[in-house]
């Protein structure tokens, strides 16, 4: 289930997250979130256990390919499933063979991974009898010494002051 119980106060700040630039125009992103990263899987990209990753949630036109994002394996209830970062790379293409008519008679779904940036993990297969739901792409990664968990029962009584303070 997505449900707000905390919000992240950044402690020291040295780039914007909240914004980028699309066709040279500075635009704001809409649906960044955080999560805590657990285990060493990406520490070939100097994401380590406990560092606090920013993500963008929305849908996407297109996949990023090589890009880390956050994969959800959807579970039999919602908000039940695993998640994970990790880089999406297509190890196969989808192919095909036609009949004379142009027809499609056999085909093979194109082999997708996920790879991440530690060698000793092997790249996981998604299986096409799965759902897998990709969330958003990492933005941003801060490290402990960076980021302060507030409650949101501490912001409300002195919102917004808490959150920015």
């Amino acid at each position: 289930m997505n449900s707000v119980d905390s919000y992240l106060k950044v402690t020291k700040f040295k780039f914007a997250i909240k914004d980028h630039c699309l066709g040279g125009v500075r635009t704001f992103r809409q649906g960044l979130a955080a999560f805590r990263f657990h285990g060493d899987s990406m520490i070939g990209n100097d994401i380590r256990h406990g560092d606090t990753g920013i993500y963008e949630q929305r849908d996407f036109e297109y996949i990023r390919f090589g890009k880390p994002a956050l994969i959800e394996k959807v579970g039999e209830e919602e908000g039940t499933g695993a998640w994970a970062v990790k880089k999406i790379v297509i190890r196969q293409q989808r192919s095909y063979v036609q009949n004379e008519w142009g027809e499609t008679i056999d085909w093979d779904d194109p082999i997708i991974e996920l790879r991440s940036s530690n060698p000793r993990i092997q790249p996981w297969q998604l299986e096409p009898t799965r759902q897998y739901r990709l969330s958003g792409y990492l933005v941003r990664v801060l490290r402990p010494e960076e980021v302060e968990l507030v409650a949101l029962a501490d912001c409300i009584d002195d919102w917004p002051k808490a959150l920015f303070n």
